[in-house]
């Protein structure tokens, strides 16, 4: 269906959470489509991980040369500050957010303040 073959880019969600367990578990499990995580760092002890921040996962995904993201509307909206960063996104295939629950949204923007 893609050309080339879709790879989805999930760095930005934590693997213990819903959505990145369907992520990194079932899309890989059942479609057969690679997911790239983010690189441990074990070089020397005491080293932390790579905390994802926009500019880490933009990174990571040309390097992995991902076709796909699945991200939350939080990074959107820090990519959408720079023009370039804008540009990588829009190099993408598909681009998924998590969706929010827009029930709750219209029930609270409704209400009096």
């Amino acid at each position: 269906m893609y050309n080339p073959r879709l790879r989805m880019s999930g760095m930005g969600l934590p693997p213990f959470h819903i959505i990145g367990f369907f992520l990194f578990t079932l899309l890989p499990v059942y479609h057969g489509i690679p997911v790239p995580i983010l690189p441990p760092v074990d070089t020397v002890a005491g080293v932390l991980p790579l905390t994802p921040s926009p500019d880490i996962i933009l990174d990571h995904i040309k390097r992995t040369k991902s076709t796909a993201l699945m991200t939350i509307p939080a990074l959107l909206n820090a990519w959408a500050q720079s023009k370039d960063d804008v540009t990588i996104l829009a190099s993408l295939n598909i681009v998924v957010r998590h969706f929010l629950n827009y029930d709750i949204l219209e029930a609270q923007s409704n209400r009096p303040c």
